[in-house]
């Protein structure tokens, strides 16, 4: 890290150095200005490095990658596992219910369903 700093320092000593000869070597004036927009552009394209670098980093990127990966697995296994509770807890009613039915036909309980008598065909049929 602190080497990294080193050099970039180091670079952007070298770029105004160089920066500095080339505004010395042009003669008029009116190239000069653009000679020195141009030099300023690239200036601050060096200054900026390092914040660029940070930013497009590819293992900052992969990382990133890696962990919204493992996030997504984990929301599907507890969709999943959701689903899964659901149709247990279907079923667990479903068997409560058959066995409140089943009590209540066979048991005879007061406000069970009972049965009288029953009859099939036609009125006419029976006496």
């Amino acid at each position: 890290m602190v080497q990294e700093c080193y050099d970039w320092v180091w670079k952007l000593a070298g770029y105004l150095i160089f920066m500095t000869a080339v505004l010395q070597l042009v003669p008029g004036e009116k190239d000069r200005k653009y000679i020195h927009f141009f030099t300023g552009l690239v200036l601050i394209i060096l200054i900026a490095s390092p914040v660029i670098k940070f930013f497009t980093s590819d293992d900052l990127f992969v990382q990133f990658q890696d962990q919204y990966d493992a996030m997504e697995t984990q929301v599907e296994e507890m969709l999943k596992n959701t689903s899964g509770l659901e149709s247990v807890m279907k079923s667990q009613d479903n068997r409560n219910a058959e066995d409140e039915l089943s009590e209540n036909v066979e048991g005879g309980e007061p406000g069970g369903i009972q049965v009288e008598e029953i009859r099939i065909g036609h009125v006419s049929e029976n006496p």
